[in-house]
């Protein structure tokens, strides 16, 4: 356990250390380092890791991550996943866990919405939003099952029509 001034130190580091491999803008300290709780057991960040133009041949390529977005991950010692997932739990030097959530631009405001909690909020949220729209696989949906983007956390409060709420304020 770390007190927040401590935690706080630790995740601008990593902020710092992934921002460059990110889209602009589209990296986030999440959980309850972001809802300002005195004491912390691990660290969030959501992310939308940059991508780069892969060629499999002549007439077919694709885009996937950074390769440096990859190792840079991978280089950590990880309780799951991996760079090229949604998800990869790491251990910092610091001896703390960091949770790395990898959104992409069409849920990034959901993902970092739900990861920065707490739990009971989101489900309250979540209700909330039904019968019009239902979060499943890490999208918000319309009702008639159309993914809805939501590229920063204010759009699903504009979307859904509930009140915004500050970090601090979710519990």
């Amino acid at each position: 356990m770390f007190d927040l001034s401590k935690a706080e130190q630790i995740a601008i580091k990593y902020w710092k250390l992934f921002k460059p491999l990110c889209v602009d803008g589209k990296i986030k300290v999440a959980g309850s380092i972001r809802r300002r709780k005195p004491f912390v057991k691990d660290m969030e960040i959501v992310c939308v890791p940059l991508k780069t133009l892969q060629s499999k041949d002549l007439f077919e390529a694709e885009l996937a991550r950074k390769p440096e977005f990859v190792s840079l991950v991978n280089s950590f010692e990880r309780v799951k996943g991996n760079g090229n997932g949604k998800y990869a739990q790491l251990v910092l030097p610091e001896g703390i866990k960091l949770d790395l959530f990898m959104a992409d631009e069409n849920n990034y405001g959901l993902i970092l919405l739900l990861r920065t909690g707490p739990g009971e909020y989101n489900i309250k949220i979540v209700e909330a939003i039904k019968p019009e729209h239902y979060v499943q696989g890490g999208y918000l949906h319309s009702a008639s099952g159309r993914i809805i983007p939501c590229m920063n956390e204010v759009d699903f409060y504009t979307i859904t029509k509930q009140k915004y709420l500050e970090p601090e304020r979710r519990f």
